[in-house]
């Protein structure tokens, strides 16, 4: 969990132990914090044996840093880093059906010796002294909001298929302070003199995908960069985030009480930022 959640989760819910873990879907690895070291979700180690390692990482394209010989770095306790889950018989990889070319993406080999394969999680971690890990982000196109692994690219083209005024969108994940994950935030280009009716979008986005899969922020902007600098573009709007002092481009939000898209105005960015507005 999240940093300065578990404690008030504990505390709220009167639990005497809190256990995290940490797993993929894929069942390469296991990652268990069974002495309840506060706020981390586990241990490179289980049991005696080592399950994987946090390794240096490009976090703008995700690429993973090498040495001169070409063996992948390792994160010093304090840094973070992408998760590396060690492939061997207890571990295996049994891969995605059908798609080779995705199941290959994720194996590192040669990753730290010769004849060694590595599952890439592309979940960046802190790693910290007695090599336990706490959760930090995701990599590349997805993000994670309530728990659950959501696909800019997916989001977006639910978007880019409303009848309506929009000529482009992109999305993105952003945070928000206090909560786990990012959650996502769309920058949507209208078509020349349409607008938006506001109202009608959501009830599409409530009838196309699930809840935690809805982006909480809507960015307007009045142009698109070329399909070879979409990657560049996305890294600066998720760190410009939804501050209306860094953006100067129209915003919206999706009020958790009002089940609208309102304007985001700076008294409400405040509200949300001092967790009075909970999402």
């Amino acid at each position: 969990m999240w940093g300065g959640l578990i404690e008030p989760f504990r505390k709220r819910f009167n639990l005497r132990h809190v256990i995290e873990i940490y797993g993929t879907t894929e069942g390469v690895g296991s990652f268990i914090n069974h002495e309840e070291v506060l706020d981390k979700c586990g241990n490179l180690t289980l049991g005696g044996m080592r399950q994987g390692e946090v390794a240096r990482c490009n976090f703008d394209t995700g690429e993973l840093m090498r040495d001169d010989n070409g063996r992948v770095l390792k994160c010093e306790p304090g840094r973070v880093g992408v998760l590396l889950c060690e492939i061997n018989d207890l571990n295996p990889f049994t891969g995605y059906i059908n798609d080779e070319e995705a199941t290959q993406a994720k194996i590192v080999k040669n990753a730290f010796q010769d004849g060694d394969e590595y599952f890439n999680t592309y979940d960046l971690v802190e790693l910290d002294e007695g090599e336990y890990i706490s959760f930090v982000d995701r990599l590349g196109d997805a993000y994670r909001w309530k728990g659950k692994t959501v696909s800019a690219h997916q989001v977006a083209d639910v978007i880019m298929k409303y009848f309506g005024p929009i000529e482009d969108a992109t999305v993105y994940g952003v945070k928000i302070p206090g909560f786990e994950g990012r959650c996502g935030m769309a920058a949507i280009k209208f078509l020349e003199g349409e607008k938006m009716e506001w109202p009608k979008f959501l009830q599409y986005l409530n009838n196309r995908m699930p809840e935690h899969a809805r982006p909480l922020f809507f960015r307007v902007i009045d142009q698109i960069e070329g399909d070879e600098l979409l990657e560049d573009w996305k890294m600066n709007f998720k760190k410009d985030g939804f501050s209306p002092e860094v953006v100067k481009d129209p915003m919206f939000y999706l009020d958790p009480v009002k089940k609208a898209i309102m304007p985001l105005t700076p008294e409400v960015y405040k509200d949300i930022v001092d967790n009075k507005i909970q999402f």
